[in-house]
């Protein structure tokens, strides 16, 4: 299983609730938006990295996991069918 994490700078107004929530994970930058300071994750993080992307009030935090290189779950949390579109 691969966690793939990243924040859209576009969206981020720097509210800092996903440093709050994942202080280990997230980081206010230098530019204001929230930068993600860790590039492995484990199955232990997806609690705090979910908090954090569902709270995030401009939704600019994008989780998904990845396993044997198909998206399993997307943003949403949501089981997807292995083409990235939401299992029913």
């Amino acid at each position: 299983m691969k966690i793939v994490v990243s924040v859209d700078a576009s969206r981020c107004m720097g509210t800092q609730g996903c440093a709050a929530t994942a202080p280990d994970i997230f980081r206010l930058g230098l530019d204001g938006t929230s930068t993600v300071i860790r590039t492995r994750f484990t199955a232990k993080d997806l609690s705090a990295l979910r908090e954090a992307e569902e709270y995030c009030p401009f939704s600019a935090i994008r989780v998904e996991v990845l396993e044997g290189g198909r998206l399993v779950t997307g943003s949403s949390g949501r089981k997807q069918d292995g083409r990235g579109k939401a299992a029913p």
